[in-house]
C-alpha cells in the first residue's frame, strides 16, 4: 500500500446524499388504488422484503409488495452494502450467550445469503457491481489479539472461511485480524431495482407511495393502506421497525445512528473490507458503483437522538485523515439500525398470539446478509418448508429479565434527555434564533415546539412530541431531521415520517410569537 496520513486541513463536507440513491433512477411503480387479494402481502421494499417476495414467486405464490416511499430508499439505500457473514467479533459471543447450535445456524444462514445474492444476479442478469473480496475484523491494540485469534478459531469450527492474519493490508499498523475469504460488496439499490423488475415481470404486484396503516391477523389477514385493503393468507412485515408492534419490539431493540463518508484517495484503495470492532467502530471498504475509485468510510455510531450529529461527521473525517491521504470527500450520509438485545435479528411470527403475520427486524447494522437470510427463511416457512436456521432467530425468545433490562436502558436514556430539556427550557433558543435551513426545540409556552425555518425565512411549527409514545424529539443538524431519542423514530423538517416506529406525522402547531 502507498497510502499515508494526510496533514491537509478538514474539507467542507458536502450536503447529505446517498451515492446508492444518487446513482440509480427514481422508480415509478404505481400507488395502490384498489382492493387486492393474494397469497402473501409483503410490507416494505427493502432487501428483506424484496428477497422474500422474489422467493415466494419462485414457489408459485401470488405476492403484493407495499412500500410507503420508494424501493430501497430507506435503510437499504443508506447502508455500506457489505455482504459478509463476518459481523465483527460475534461468534464467540453467540456461542457463549446462545449456544453452539444457534451460533451454527446464524453462521450458515448468513454465509448462504452471500451465495444467494450471487445466484440471483446471475439468474436475472442484474448489473450491480458485485465483487468477491475478503473481509477483515481487526484489533486496534495488542491487548485484543487473543480475542481476534479465538474468533478465527471459532469461525473455522462453524465452517466459515476464516483464518487469522497479522497484516490485513491497511496503511497503518494493526496487531492482527480475522479474515473471511470470498465475501462480497455490491450496489444494493441497483441489485434491488433488478430484483423488483424480475418480480414485476413474473406477476408480482409492487406498489410505491402506499403506506400500510393497519394489519388484522386472521385467516385470511387484512392489510389496510389508505382506503384500500389487501387480503392475504400471510403477511410479512419487513419495514425496518415493525409498525404493527404486537411483539413489544420497541422494548427489545435500541436504535443507533452511524455515519458514512465517500472519499477519493491519493493512492491505492485498500484491498478488501476492513472493520475495527472497537467503540466507536471504524469501517473501510472500496466502492461498488460508477465511481470505482472511491472508498467508503463508516463509524461514529451512537444512540439515535442524542445530538452532536454534525460533530460526528467531522470526527469520522478526522479519523479518516489520520490514516489516509484524501484527495476529496464527495458524499456523506447516515444510516439508522435497530439492534436486538442479543445481537441476533428477530425473524419469524410477529408475536406468540399471532399466527399468519411474520416479521424481519433488528439487523443491528448487518442487514445485507441478515436481510437476505430473513427474506429467504420467511418465504420458505410460508411455503411449508421452514428451515432449521429459523430457530436461532425466533422472536419469541424474549424473556422478562432481558426485556426489562432493555426497557430500563431506554428509560435511562429518555430520563437523561428530559433532564437536559428542563435546563434548556430556561436557556434554550427562541424562535428568532432559528436560522434558515435549521431547526430547534423552542420553549415558549406550556409545551415545547419544534421549529424549522425554511430557506425563504418562513417557519414550520410542529408538536415536539413523537407520535409513537410521546417522547420529546431533537433536531439532527447533520441530516436535517427530527429524531426521537427514546425509540428511534425520525421525521423530515416538515414532520413527515422517515423511519418508525412512529407511523403518523408530527402534529402541526401555531408558530410562537
Amino acid at each position: 500500500m502507498t497510502l499515508s496520513a494526510s496533514d491537509d486541513p478538514p474539507s467542507q463536507l458536502p450536503s447529505p446524499a446517498s451515492l446508492w440513491i444518487e446513482e440509480t433512477p427514481t422508480t415509478c411503480y404505481p400507488r395502490l388504488e384498489e382492493d387486492v387479494t393474494v397469497d402473501v402481502c409483503v410490507v416494505g421494499a427493502g432487501i428483506a422484503g424484496l428477497t422474500a417476495a422474489r422467493r415466494l414467486i419462485d414457489y408459485g405464490l401470488s405476492v403484493v409488495v407495499l412500500e410507503a416511499r420508494r424501493i430501497a430508499e430507506g435503510v437499504t439505500g443508506h447502508t455500506t452494502a457489505k455482504l459478509t457473514s463476518q459481523h465483527g467479533l460475534i461468534y464467540n459471543t453467540l456461542l457463549n450467550t446462545r449456544g453452539a447450535r444457534n451460533g451454527q445456524y446464524y453462521a450458515e444462514a448468513n454465509q448462504a445469503a452471500i451465495d444467494a445474492v450471487d445466484e440471483r444476479i446471475r439468474e436475472h442478469g442484474i448489473d450491480c457491481n458485485f465483487q468477491r473480496l475478503p473481509a477483515y475484523t481487526y484489533a486496534r491494540d495488542s491487548e485484543r489479539v487473543d480475542e481476534v485469534q479465538e474468533e478465527a478459531r471459532t469461525a473455522q469450527k462453524l465452517g466459515l472461511p476464516a483464518d487469522f492474519v497479522k497484516d490485513p493490508g491497511l496503511p497503518y499498523p494493526v496487531p492482527g485480524a480475522v479474515r473471511f475469504h470470498d465475501q462480497a460488496i455490491f450496489h444494493p439499490r441497483a441489485y434491488l431495482l433488478g430484483l423488483a423488475d424480475s418480480i414485476n415481470q413474473d406477476g408480482g404486484l409492487i406498489y410505491e407511495g402506499t403506506r400500510a396503516e393497519r394489519i388484522e391477523d386472521g385467516d385470511p389477514c387484512k392489510v389496510t393502506a389508505g382506503s384500500h385493503v389487501t387480503t392475504a393468507e400471510n403477511v410479512i412485515v419487513a419495514t425496518h421497525f415493525p409498525f404493527h408492534d404486537k411483539g413489544l419490539y420497541f422494548a427489545r431493540m435500541h436504535p443507533k445512528k452511524s455515519y458514512i463518508l465517500a472519499a477519493r484517495l491519493n493512492g491505492d484503495q485498500p484491498e478488501g473490507m476492513h472493520y475495527d470492532d472497537s467503540d466507536p467502530y471504524f469501517s473501510v471498504r472500496p466502492y461498488a458503483g460508477k465511481n470505482q475509485d472511491l472508498v467508503l468510510f463508516a463509524g461514529e455510531h451512537h444512540r439515535t437522538g442524542t445530538g452532536r450529529e454534525e460533530e460526528r461527521y467531522e470526527a469520522l473525517e478526522a479519523t479518516v485523515r489520520e490514516h489516509f491521504s484524501l484527495e476529496a470527500i464527495t458524499h456523506r450520509w447516515s444510516t439508522q439500525d435497530f439492534a436486538s438485545y442479543d445481537k441476533v435479528p428477530f425473524v419469524g411470527p410477529l408475536a406468540p398470539q399471532v399466527t399468519n403475520v411474520h416479521v424481519a427486524t433488528g439487523f443491528g447494522g448487518w442487514g445485507m446478509t441478515n436481510g437476505v437470510a430473513a427474506g429467504r427463511m420467511l418465504a420458505d416457512a410460508i411455503a411449508g418448508d421452514p428451515p432449521a436456521w429459523l430457530a436461532a432467530f425466533d422472536p419469541s425468545r424474549f424473556t422478562v429479565r432481558e426485556g426489562l433490562g432493555d426497557l430500563a436502558s431506554h428509560n435511562v436514556g429518555a430520563a437523561a434527555t428530559l433532564a437536559k430539556r428542563q435546563v434548556r427550557r430556561v436557556t434554550g433558543p427562541r424562535s428568532a434564533d432559528v436560522e434558515p435551513g435549521q431547526g430547534a426545540i423552542v420553549y415558549e409556552g406550556a409545551s415545547p415546539v419544534a421549529l424549522y425555518r425554511e430557506r425563504d425565512g418562513s417557519l414550520i411549527a410542529l408538536d415536539a412530541k413523537c407520535t409513537h409514545m410521546g417522547c420529546e424529539i431533537t433536531w439532527n443538524a447533520g441530516d436535517r431531521t427530527w429524531d426521537c431519542p427514546c425509540h428511534g423514530s425520525r421525521f423530515s423538517p416538515q414532520g413527515d415520517v422517515i423511519d418508525g416506529p412512529a407511523q403518523t406525522p408530527l402534529d402541526p402547531r401555531e408558530p410562537p410569537e
